[in-house]
Order: structure tokens, then C-alpha cells, then sequence
């Protein structure tokens, strides 16, 4: 399940984050797609059957109800919304995958539902296009919501994304002769120059545990960018089209 804010302040992410919905649901068949500002709605009717995800984009921007009161940001409620209306459809093989800054505008966190969805769910994750430094600054309240995460990251940039999908997924070992320690094949592990090493700030928990079983993913970005996804949403690798 994806659950992504769409309003203003994540205009531009939002853009990215609905052509990723996009790939993602093309390749799975049980991928449901949610958005949200201050209410919420399910728009996995949108991509359903679509080959240009330009044109589900311009149906969620036009025709999904999210506007609750003012079309302010309402984490809180969007939240409650979805454990109302969508809980029970959480289970342990549901990886649950939230996109937002957490920019609340000073209204009730509810942060209990992202608990309630955490224990019932396989995996929680959160991307956050904001820059680390902004978090818990102002209306912000990643903090509150990263307790009840398994990731909590950065992710502005398709090398975040890449990032965020090597940590997140299984690491596999290398053969190793008798007596020796198996090495980790992934260059997480390997102390590779360009390898990510998880930077969570306090609060954040990362258990390690595996991802969804690897598929790939093509998602192309208006001749920008060439995006492999694997798992959950896969490894992402920038590339000119």
C-alpha cells in the first residue's frame, strides 16, 4: 500500500511520487494507492488499466476527493480516514509505504494509527522529501510518526531512492572458504565509496528485516530519468533517456 500526501508543500515530490505509484502498480496486482491533503482518498482506480501515467496523474489532481475543510495538510486526519475506512486490509504481508513531509500544520499528529498499522503490517515505511536538517523544525512532526517506521529517510533525489532500497532490502552473502566469515555481497556492507550507510536520526528504528521478493520495475520520468525498481519499489539507478 502507498499512501502519499499530494498538497503544496510537496507539490513537486508529489509529481514524482505518483508517477512511482504508476510503475509500481503496473507490475503488481494487488498495489493500492492512496493521496491524500487534509482528507483521503483511494485512487488505485486511476492507474488501473492505464498506459500513460500522465493521464492518471491528471485524474488524481482533478478528480480525487482529498479535500476535507481548507485543503491544508492533515496527517492526523488523513490517517484516522484510512484506519477507518482501509485498516483491515493491513496484514503481516502488507508493506505499507508513506510519502510525505510530515508538515502538519499544527493539527493532531494521531501518530497511534501509524502504530496500530505498524503492528499489524510487514513493513512501514517513510520518505520524506524534505532535507533532514528541516525535520521537527516549524510544523514538522517526522519525529512523532518515526517510532512506529522501520525506515524513515530522505528522498529527494533518485540516488536517495536507491539508497533508501539497498538498505531496506534482504542483504545476500557471497560463498566464503571453510573457517571464514561470509562476506556481504551487498556494497552496503562492503565499504564501497559510493555505499549508504544509514544516518537515522534518534527515533528512527531500522530492523533489518527483508523486503518483498525482488521484481523490476521500469519507470520513466518525461525523458528524464530511467528508475529499475526492485521489492518494495525497488533499486534505482539514474540514467539519461
Amino acid at each position: 500500500m502507498v499512501i502519499a500526501d499530494i498538497s503544496g508543500s510537496v507539490a513537486s515530490f508529489a509529481r514524482f511520487t505518483l508517477h512511482l505509484v504508476y510503475a509500481i502498480s503496473s507490475q503488481f496486482s494487488k498495489v493500492r494507492a492512496f493521496v491524500f491533503v487534509d482528507g483521503l482518498d483511494e485512487v488505485t482506480r486511476f492507474f488501473e488499466g492505464v498506459d500513460d501515467p500522465a493521464l492518471a496523474v491528471h485524474r488524481i489532481n482533478t478528480e480525487a476527493d482529498v479535500i476535507w475543510i481548507d485543503g491544508h495538510s492533515d496527517y492526523g486526519h488523513a490517517l484516522r480516514v484510512f484506519n477507518e475506512r482501509y485498516g483491515d486490509s493491513v496484514t503481516s504481508r502488507t508493506s505499507v509505504l508513506l510519502l510525505g513531509d510530515a508538515r502538519n500544520n499544527y493539527h493532531a499528529s494521531e501518530a497511534w494509527v501509524l502504530g496500530e498499522l505498524q503492528r499489524q503490517a510487514r513493513h512501514v515505511y517513510w520518505l520524506n522529501p524534505e532535507p533532514r536538517d528541516y525535520w521537527g523544525s516549524g510544523d514538522s512532526i517526522v519525529d512523532e510518526y518515526a517510532v512506529h517506521c522501520d525506515q524513515v529517510v530522505e528522498v529527494r533525489t533518485l540516488r536517495q531512492l536507491e539508497r533508501f532500497v539497498v538498505s531496506s532490502r534482504e542483504p545476500t552473502f557471497d560463498a566464503s572458504p571453510p573457517g571464514a566469515s561470509p562476506a556481504m555481497s551487498d556494497p552496503v556492507n562492503r565499504g564501497d565509496p559510493d555505499s549508504f550507510q544509514s544516518s537515522a536520526p534518534a527515533g528512527v528504528r531500522t530492523t533489518g528485516r527483508p523486503s518483498v521478493d525482488a521484481t523490476e520495475i521500469i519507470l520513466v520520468r518525461h525523458g528524464e530519468a530511467i528508475c529499475n525498481v526492485e521489492g518494495v519499489i525497488g533499486g534505482c539507478s539514474a540514467a539519461q533517456a
